[in-house]
């Protein structure tokens, strides 16, 4: 934690040693261990996330890796929420691609980008650690990982946030 550029300031989500501050986090999908919360969620898709919202220009970002691969579907994602639960943006790893949507529903997605990890200029690693970050400016919401930027979009007026993750 601490300040930013432009006045901004840093907010950290997980203190890295329990579940304080988070929702949805419950055993045995979810679980703190050394340092980073683990998911293992081959079966369903799993949501934990933050009992904190959020609102205007932030940021959102999350560090994570491929720790083990499954049939199916390999799929984590950063989603910040903007009207609780269904309305949210989703971006991260879905079967080897980097995807970027719009959840405007209960079940209405909408694709804004799904880019090969091939097309970025830095190499990208999924069983490495990678940054995925979600940068919420004005009218713009930008996707990002590892520094690098995937898509951009318009963001509707009146849309707020909630900081939400799920792997």
């Amino acid at each position: 934690e601490g300040e930013l550029r432009g006045g901004m300031t840093a907010l950290a989500l997980f203190d890295g040693e329990s579940a304080a501050g988070w929702l949805e986090l419950v055993m045995p999908t979810w679980q703190v261990k050394d340092g980073v919360i683990e998911g293992s969620c081959k079966d369903a898709a799993y949501i934990c996330r933050t009992e904190r919202h959020f609102e205007d220009d932030y940021d959102v970002r999350m560090d994570a890796k491929l720790v083990a691969e499954h049939p199916g579907p390999v799929f984590f994602a950063l989603c910040p929420a903007y009207d609780g639960k269904d309305g949210h943006y989703t971006f991260g790893l879905l079967r080897g691609m980097l995807q970027f949507q719009e959840n405007v529903g209960p079940d209405e997605d909408r694709e804004v980008a799904n880019v090969s990890p091939a097309n970025l200029k830095q190499t990208f690693d999924a069983k490495g650690w990678n940054t995925f970050e979600l940068r919420f400016r004005g009218k713009d919401v930008i996707a990002l990982v590892n520094g690098e930027e995937v898509a951009r979009e318009a963001r509707a007026p009146g849309r707020r946030g909630t900081s939400r993750q799920r792997t």
